[in-house]
């Protein structure tokens, strides 16, 4: 899962993340562009808000965790293994979803729901003001909630593709009296780039109006 850095690439990111710091060292609201930015994209990017160290950290206790959990689905009593329609492979164990790599035998994790109750650190970040306070202000409300929280893996070689798709149908399906008031935060682990696979997006369409065709 961990991308690898060098020592230049490294002391680039720690230099860019005491920028950061110095700017945030009052809070991490939406300033009045990012404040814009959502309201016309409907997404904000922010770059290392989280420090080498802190990401290193998080990238070995995915590691840890990963492997407890899969050594435990592995068990003759772990949860019985189902196959979706689209060709999901599920597995409940450890009191997550795990969906393992489409290939059948796959011993790879690709996506584990929940994920957060697995580790202290894990746990630690629904607290975190970088991510409680942009949501706050993305919501326009004073508090927010968990609602739901999943780790994606694309490994090398057998980490397959994640199709296109839009969080708000989900949502919807669960919670449609409520599913406007969600929404998505990502930390990103990796550098996110063309060359690992990197997330993309779709233009942004525009709200249906009463009466369109």
């Amino acid at each position: 899962m961990r991308a690898q850095t060098t020592d230049h690439r490294t002391q680039t990111t720690e230099a860019l993340f005491l920028r950061r710091a110095i700017k945030y060292k009052a809070g991490v609201r939406f300033d009045e562009h990012e404040r814009a930015a959502y309201g016309r994209d409907g997404f904000v990017l922010r770059h290392a808000m989280f420090s080498p160290a802190e990401i290193q950290a998080l990238c070995e206790t995915v590691e840890e965790v990963v492997a407890g959990v899969t050594r435990r689905a592995l068990q003759a009593d772990a949860g019985p293994e189902l196959r979706l329609a689209d060709g999901h492979r599920l597995q409940f164990s450890s009191r997550a979803v795990i969906q393992w790599e489409w290939r059948a035998g796959s011993q790879e994790v690709r996506l584990l729901e929940p994920f957060t109750h697995l580790h202290p650190r894990f746990a630690a970040l629904w607290t975190d003001l970088r991510f409680t306070q942009p949501m706050e202000d993305a919501l326009g409300t004073p508090e927010v909630a968990p609602y739901t929280c999943k780790l994606n893996l694309k490994r090398p070689r057998e980490g397959s593709e994640f199709p296109w798709h839009q969080d708000y149908t989900y949502w919807y399906a669960f919670t449609p009296q409520t599913a406007h008031e969600i929404a998505t935060a990502i930390l990103f682990l990796d550098d996110a780039s063309p060359a690992n696979g990197a997330i993309s997006r779709a233009a942004r369409l525009a709200p249906a109006r009463a009466g369109a065709a």
